[in-house]
């Protein structure tokens, strides 16, 4: 009569997975964010450009600076004014050098958006490279060996099927530990 696993029993083979498949995704993890990002560099710098967004961008940046000189004229005319009167020094509260309204667009918000979209295209294109193939199978590896150890009744079978997984990435399941070398006496 098959007995089935133990709370403790299943809990092992889980952390046991975990350390045998973890190093493995979070190195093909670094590997694809590294790809990600030298994908993103090259696409933002022609997406702005495909989508005909470059001109717009051009034009709020000059519309920005031509904006930022008007502002620091108007400051400097008011902060002149204000000390040739009493009342318009004791009112000049109404504007100061940090009023600033983040919510309107502005060159940056638009060069974000570029790179956001960007860098969601390389994400997609970085799926289909070797390294985001692998990074899938790893985690399909993974989620299949979790899969076997919930649903398995006997602990041998399970190991036999989890080994059989693990040898399709070159793992295995139970860890063959080397003897340390005999030292030598004098």
């Amino acid at each position: 009569m098959s007995k089935g696993m133990q709370m403790y029993q299943r809990d092992h083979f889980r952390d046991k997975l975990n350390r045998k498949l973890d190093p493995l995704i979070e190195q093909e993890e670094l590997l694809l964010k590294s790809t990600i990002s030298e994908m993103t560099e090259s696409v933002e710098k022609t997406l702005a450009k495909k989508i005909g967004a470059e001109k717009i961008i051009d034009n709020l940046e000059k519309a920005e600076k031509d904006l930022e000189i008007a502002r620091r004229k108007a400051r400097s005319f008011f902060e002149n004014t204000s000390r040739k009167n009493k009342t318009y020094r004791a009112n000049k509260e109404w504007y100061s050098k940090d009023d600033d309204d983040f919510s309107r667009i502005s060159v940056e918000f638009c060069l974000n958006q570029i790179r956001k979209w960007a860098k969601a295209l390389a994400e997609k294109k970085a799926e289909e490279t070797n390294q985001g193939k692998k990074l899938g199978y790893l985690k399909n590896l993974k989620e299949t060996c979790r899969d076997q150890v919930m649903e398995a009744n006997v602990s041998e079978d399970l190991k036999k099927s989890l080994d059989d997984v693990l040898n399709n990435v070159g793992l295995t399941w139970n860890n063959k530990i080397k003897a340390l070398p005999k030292s030598q006496q004098n």
